[in-house]
């Protein structure tokens, strides 16, 4: 299995969709980027590992608080259906900056498309 151009474009489009459903607080959707035992960690917080745990920590989060991920600076290396990204964050609330840090991705290629196995985030 080959990675070419379109698995990165794929990706990039994985993070959109991801920015977008935390965003919007879409706990589903945000959850379904990731593979059946998908972990998400905030450096120096405990790992939350799985969809529904996954689904469980947006259904927490405030609804209206009107945060916006920005994401750039993408870096991806894969190989087939395995590949590890990093990629900038700005974490802004109107015009605003809430925080700023990087990502560190472990994505897997399933029948659906590109799922993230791990996001990691390190916050500046």
């Amino acid at each position: 299995m080959s990675f070419d151009a379109t698995d990165e474009l794929a990706i990039v489009e994985l993070v959109a969709r991801y920015n977008q459903a935390i965003d919007g607080r879409d706990a589903q959707a945000w959850a379904g980027m990731f593979v059946e035992g998908g972990v998400f960690q905030v450096i120096g917080q405990e790992p939350v590992t799985g969809r529904e745990a996954l689904v469980a920590m947006v259904e927490g989060m405030d609804p209206t608080s009107g945060e916006r991920h920005w994401t750039t600076n993408f870096v991806i290396e894969g190989d087939g259906g395995d590949a590890r990204m990093t990629v900038d964050l700005a974490l802004l609330r109107g015009s605003n900056v809430l925080g700023t840090g990087r990502y560190a991705d472990v994505l897997a290629r399933e029948e659906a498309g590109w799922r993230f196995v791990r996001r990691e985030v390190a916050l500046d």
